[in-house]
């Protein structure tokens, strides 16, 4: 595992146990609006309540650097998610056929992650968009991604803002993130 994925784990693990994802957030599909833009017809998905709740009682630091550069998960929408819920408990019940028959992360991208074309529209467009995009993930769960605080906050319609609670420090974003329209349906949120 790369230092940098470490960082991001290990971020996401501290962010989780203050009460919040570290600068985005996801929000389950069912609570998105669609908009269309004043530029054109392109529709704008905005994920609602993905501001953390823990930014209303942390202290506000300001604004992070622009050009400080962050990585960013973006999970994907599974197709399947029924089936893999069975799946799952089959893995774990002795007297299933499938007991104990655990996937590579490959298996597991073909059988229940998002379709390969899906995966690279969300990547083409991330590119178009100006970001850095990683090999997307064997298990197509998810798309990482890199560029600078400024670029995020204007792909993703929000502000990311240092805050501190508790005598621990992080940032996070201060509106809804919205997601241009080629990332579609696809990208459920940003952590």
């Amino acid at each position: 595992m790369s230092g940098r994925r470490r960082i991001v784990i290990g971020a996401t693990v501290a962010a989780l146990a203050l009460g919040a994802a570290p600068g985005f957030a996801t929000a389950p599909t069912s609570q998105a609006v669609t908009t269309a833009t004043a530029t054109g017809p392109q529709p704008i998905r905005t994920l609602l309540a993905t501001v953390p709740k823990l930014v209303r009682t942390a202290t506000d630091l300001g604004e992070l650097d622009p050009i400080r550069t962050l990585h960013v998960l973006l999970p994907l929408a599974l197709p399947n998610e029924h089936a893999l819920e069975k799946y799952v408990e089959a893995v774990y019940q002795p007297r299933s056929a499938h007991f104990h028959e655990f996937l590579t992360p490959a298996a597991f991208g073909e059988r229940f992650g998002a379709p390969a074309g899906q995966v690279g529209a969300v990547v083409q467009t991330l590119r178009e968009l100006g970001l850095h995009v990683e090999t997307p993930a064997a298990n197509r769960l998810f798309v990482e991604a890199s560029g600078p605080v400024a670029l995020l906050e204007t792909v993703f319609g929000t502000a990311l803002h240092n805050f501190k609670l508790a005598g621990r420090s992080f940032f996070a974003n201060v509106r809804n993130i919205r997601l241009p329209a080629g990332l579609g349906r696809t990208v459920t949120g940003v952590v």
